[in-house]
């Protein structure tokens, strides 16, 4: 609504990526990346089917019992393989391990499942933003009254300085001013703000 350009999430959410790690027989390794990639894993901001690939070899056994797709029951085995690892949002897990599970050829498939810490950029609390042309700040607020259809404002003193990065809350978002004093906001505009922390 405030017309704000390199939009950015304000607060980023942590907790929610995960990285698979598999390893793949040479013959297999473009059917398993891709069906992989078709399940969700690989996406990265504006880039898709992003993956890490490392040559090796891998060695096992097979058991009594085991109907391997390599090699003979009882003789250790040495394979050239190639070690894929993709990044995906959690709640794909499951669809990209069924993915994965179906395409790769073998009867005991060895991979990972590692968690991470990184921020999903694109999910969590507030935004921030720069307007296309800065303004004084009575300017501003007459053009926050004007886009949010506002009657009254409730501010703290103005300093005397042009805004032009703007960082935003829909709710009481209190908790976000450090993240906004941190990402260079000229002004922190929230939909609520309790009476201490406003003073």
């Amino acid at each position: 609504m405030l017309n704000l350009n390199s939009q950015a999430v304000l607060r980023p959410k942590t907790g929610l990526l995960k990285k698979l790690v598999v390893y793949v027989p040479r013959t297999h390794v473009e059917e398993v990346r891709q069906a992989i990639f078709d399940a969700g894993a690989g996406a990265i901001g504006d880039y898709d089917q992003c993956s890490y690939n490392t040559a090796g070899y891998g060695t096992f056994r097979p058991l009594e019992g085991a109907n391997p797709a390599i090699g003979t029951v009882g003789d250790q085995e040495r394979v050239e393989e190639t070690k894929i690892e993709v990044i995906f949002p959690a709640q794909s897990e499951r669809k990209i391990l069924v993915s994965m599970l179906s395409a790769h050829p073998y009867e005991e498939v060895a991979y990972q499942i590692v968690g991470l810490d990184n921020p999903f950029l694109y999910v969590g609390s507030g935004i921030i933003g720069n307007l296309e042309n800065p303004m004084d700040e009575m300017e501003f607020l007459a053009y926050l009254k004007d886009k949010m259809k506002l009657n009254v404002i409730r501010h703290t003193k103005t300093l005397g300085k042009k805004i032009s990065r703007v960082a935003v809350c829909g709710g009481a978002g209190g908790f976000l001013l450090g993240d906004a004093k941190r990402s260079g906001a000229d002004i922190f505009i929230t939909a609520d703000y309790k009476y201490h922390e406003f003073f």
